[in-house]
């Protein structure tokens, strides 16, 4: 055989894998406008390490015309199999939750590929069949929880960890509760989307588990959405695991910090609009309304959430607590009001980790703690 078409031979076979690392990227980046499927990362790790594998091999076949190609050869593979290493414990092992981003965030792909267990109807929770009244074991109180992410259990390790489930467990086999938390509803989606659906259980109690952000966009202000990615920088967070994961760690607080601020100003500014709040008003009585003419009692807990402060006065924030409160309470509803727990668990001690403001486990257990007792005296 040539000389030629030997080394032609071995170069085509070198460069082998970078083709198909471009062509498997590629197809990638075309089909799927968001993250790929696992197994893509995964097979463009392993193209990685043949490349790794390729630089050792012929650092060394140059190693008697001079050691320096050793030693680059040696860095540059080391490099890379840390960069390798790094991807699989992005692709495979890490599990974190995060807030602005889930869908472009792989880590919470995984987390919710591997924690959350969606029933037919869309909820979190088991299939709802077990809970209508024919299935239900004679004196059993049923408890209908209704909220959006915070109630739904955003970033936990577990469905057991929610605090409506320790609230199930807490207040014993006379009492169930079914979780119809939904992540992103505000009071108008619960009473179109949801209560039709917790109608079907029939319920003796409905738990608004209020969010001071459940209020309707009706003045102008929607939240502002962050600056459109170019090209390549989308293709590189959706491509580059190790990039996704430093990206929404560490680069998207302060991406985002100017875009939450105006966020919370304009939710601010949909609570202080006194025709705004009184629409709010009057959708919280419809939602009295409907869960009084599926048969059930209705009442309401007002969750914390320290975040949606960050850019409040003290006095600011009294006044649409107070505000909030008294509106769940004149629709009919009464209101436990937990803003309280923002001291004991102030930014930085509530969330369920650094990417994530939803609450942690340690927050749902006190919440849990905080509403048995109240809502004991509810189900007698």
């Amino acid at each position: 055989m040539p000389v030629w078409l030997k080394k032609g031979g071995l170069f085509l076979l070198a460069v082998l894998p970078l083709v198909l690392l471009v062509l498997n990227s590629n197809e990638g980046w075309h089909r799927y406008p968001g993250l790929w499927e696992t197994w893509r990362y995964l097979v463009n790790d392993a193209l990685l390490a043949v490349l790794a594998m390729e630089m050792l091999v012929f650092g060394f076949s140059l190693r008697q015309r001079s050691r320096a190609f050793v030693g680059l050869s040696l860095c540059l593979s080391s490099l890379l199999t840390c960069y390798i290493a790094l991807d699989l414990y992005v692709v495979l092992l890490n599990h974190e939750s995060t807030g602005p981003g889930g869908r472009l965030c792989l880590t919470h792909r995984n987390w919710f590929e591997r924690v959350v267990s969606n029933n037919k109807e869309g909820f979190w929770e088991q299939d709802l069949e077990q809970f209508e009244p024919q299935n239900r074991q004679e004196g059993v109180k049923l408890i209908a929880a209704v909220g959006d992410s915070f109630t739904w259990g955003q970033g936990l390790a577990s469905a057991d960890l929610r605090f409506t489930d320790r609230l199930d467990e807490m207040l014993g086999p006379e009492v169930e509760i079914v979780n119809f938390g939904h992540g992103g509803y505000n009071t108008r989606d619960l009473i179109d989307r949801v209560l039709p659906v917790v109608a079907e259980v029939k319920p003796d109690v409905v738990v608004y588990f209020y969010l001071s952000n459940d209020i309707h966009d009706g003045i102008g202000m929607a939240n502002p959405q962050p600056k459109e990615r170019s090209k390549w920088e989308h293709r590189m967070l959706v491509g580059l695991p190790v990039y996704n994961f430093l990206y929404w760690k560490v680069l998207a607080a302060f991406e985002f910090r100017s875009e939450a601020k105006r966020g919370y100003e304009a939710l601010y500014s949909r609570y202080q609009d006194s025709q705004n709040f009184t629409d709010h008003e009057k959708d919280l009585k419809k939602f009295t309304e409907a869960v009084r003419a599926m048969g059930a009692t209705p009442v309401a807990v007002n969750l914390p959430f320290p975040h949606l402060w960050s850019n409040a006065t003290p006095e600011l924030r009294r006044e649409i607590v107070s505000k909030v409160v008294k509106a769940l309470e004149n629709s009919g509803m009464p209101t436990l009001d937990l803003s309280e727990l923002e001291e004991q668990y102030p930014v930085g001690q509530f969330e369920v980790n650094s990417m994530d403001a939803h609450p942690s486990a340690a927050v749902h257990q006190a919440i849990a703690d905080k509403v048995e007792p109240w809502l004991k005296e509810r189900v007698k």
